[in-house]
């Protein structure tokens, strides 16, 4: 049997870099979408957010104020009166959040965020490379052209560096490899 070189079934390594590629691609976004910020759409999203928590803010207090002089007079239940009230604080801290949204939205990403993503992305690379490399392993290339004299290697074999796979010769010297 002449040999060169042996190929091995690369499905699984080039499965393995491909699933790196998509990781590299998938972290390139993430850390692209941090460093461009917010797009002004979605600020005004938020901004109509907060317009809304503020008018439902504005209307639950007009009610609680109305209510509260007939929770005076003992026209309304002290049950009911502090129903009002606790959606009152509900709706204050609804505002408050959508208006801190707001907020962040209009800063931007945090330096520590962008940080954090193109460390996942030097991750994601070298796990890249990690696979091409894999994948490079299965090729093995005999050093000459020759006869293979003895092949100890099977189908399904787990190896390892040094496992002797084969014996040839090199016709051209006659020596063995």
């Amino acid at each position: 049997m002449l040999f060169r070189s042996v190929q091995l079934d690369p499905r699984p390594a080039e499965a393995q870099r491909q699933r790196a590629e998509a990781a590299v691609d998938r972290q390139q976004a993430v850390l692209d979408r941090l460093k461009h910020g917010y797009l002004p759409q979605e600020i005004e999203i938020v901004r109509q957010d907060v317009q809304q928590a503020k008018a439902e803010l504005e209307l639950l207090r007009l009610r609680v104020d109305a209510t509260a002089t007939l929770h005076e007079n003992n026209e309304v239940s002290d049950v009911e009166f502090e129903k009002l009230q606790s959606m009152l604080r509900r709706n204050e801290a609804a505002y408050a959040g959508a208006a801190a949204k707001l907020d962040l939205y209009k800063v931007g990403t945090r330096p520590e965020s962008v940080a954090e993503a193109e460390s996942q992305l030097q991750m994601a690379r070298a796990e890249l490379a990690r696979a091409q490399l894999a994948e490079s392993f299965c090729t093995m290339a005999s050093p000459v052209d020759g006869v293979v004299t003895r092949l100890q290697a099977r189908r399904g074999m787990n190896v390892v560096p040094s496992d002797r796979l084969a014996t040839g010769v090199d016709l051209d010297r006659k020596s063995v490899v």
